[in-house]
């Protein structure tokens, strides 16, 4: 397995702090909203894994 590339590691770091920044200057509550978002898909996601879980009770 070859080493990551640290320097693309960093490149893409940068252009995504880029990102948050721009996002930041147009609307100062982008960056909480998209955390927002994020989280309610994290739960969401939680959940269906969780239903879609085997269980001997559960046709």
């Amino acid at each position: 397995m070859d080493a990551p590339r640290l320097d693309l590691l960093s490149e893409q770091l940068t252009k995504f702090v880029t990102l948050l920044s721009q996002m930041l200057e147009k609307d100062p509550e982008a960056v909480a909203n998209l955390a927002a978002n994020v989280s309610r898909l994290a739960k969401t996601m939680d959940e269906v894994l969780t239903w879609m879980t085997p269980r001997p009770w559960r046709p």
